[in-house]
């Protein structure tokens, strides 16, 4: 979560529901520099080939996220996995530089060019596009966003009851519109053309709920990751709970710090994944560790 603090933006809460589970999250920090090439099972290129130029591009220096950048040649695949019923929500953030445009698309599969699911346009004239705005091609849609700075778009995907939903920096988009398509196959990152330019980076992809809370500015970090002993909470705020999940949304550990930046001793635990949950306030949010 690194961009929060560099970019100064203030970050999504959300609760975890334990009969989610999360699918993938990436932060781009543990690739190479480069090419996205065949470093994440969940990328890959239009053409299902790496190392053309097609590729996201890993790069940000030492907080490193993914970049498309201009040219009409970057047309990079984020697989999510033929999905066929279910609940789903995707979140990712985007920056996109004053002057340049942005764009993505849902698939029907995760072999492209089968069917559009949906198109979303940054500051595009092209295909229909308009400046200061995200456009949906569905139904011409707009909703404003922020220049220069870092911004979250969050989906929800219902495949029961074909719905799509869409929240903007916590703003509702598209409310229960109808979805396009039947199945959720992957996203796709789009150079359009000579003025595209944008950044993306902590995708969180999930098989069920979370519920979306009121950003806050009592956001957190936690270090290291991967950890052997003790886990630190670096916060802007006493930390109320921290909990301690196995894989299985089994309570491991539970502690009441009340106190600023606080710290959890996982010594005991054997090797493996844990979602922690800090509570602050009345917000709460689980992240990933790996021991």
């Amino acid at each position: 979560m690194k961009n929060f603090y560099i970019f100064s933006i203030v970050a999504l809460a959300f609760s975890f529901n334990l009969n989610a589970q999360i699918l993938f999250e990436d932060d781009f920090e543990s690739y190479t520099p480069g090419p996205m090439g065949d470093q994440a099972p969940w990328w890959t290129t239009w053409s299902g080939v790496t190392g053309t130029g097609e590729d996201i591009l890993v790069g940000g220096g030492v907080n490193q996220r993914g970049y498309i950048g201009p040219g009409g040649i970057q047309d990079a695949l984020l697989l999510l996995g033929n999905q066929e019923y279910g609940l789903f929500h995707l979140r990712f953030y985007i920056y996109v530089p004053s002057g340049a445009n942005g764009y993505w698309n849902i698939q029907q599969e995760e072999t492209p060019g089968i069917q559009w699911n949906g198109q979303w346009y940054v500051d595009a004239t092209i295909f229909g596009g308009s400046p200061g705005v995200i456009t949906y091609d569905i139904t011409g849609a707009t909703i404003p966003y922020p220049n220069n700075q870092w911004f979250e778009i969050l989906y929800e995907i219902d495949l029961d009851f074909l719905t799509i939903s869409m929240w903007v920096d916590n703003n509702l988009f598209l409310d229960s519109e109808p979805y396009q398509g039947t199945w959720l196959g992957a996203m796709n990152f789009f150079s359009i053309d000579s003025n595209t330019e944008f950044w993306i980076d902590d995708i969180y992809y999930i098989d069920g709920i979370f519920a979306v809370d009121d950003f806050s500015a009592d956001v957190f970090s936690v270090y290291p990751n991967p950890v052997q002993d003790i886990l630190n909470i670096s916060s802007k705020a006493a930390v109320d709970v921290i909990t301690v999940y196995d894989i299985l949304g089994k309570i491991i550990l539970q502690a009441q710090p009340d106190v600023i930046s606080p710290s959890i001793n996982m010594s005991a635990l054997q090797s493996g994944a844990y979602l922690v949950n800090v509570t602050i306030g009345n917000v709460s949010k689980t992240v990933k560790i790996i021991k």
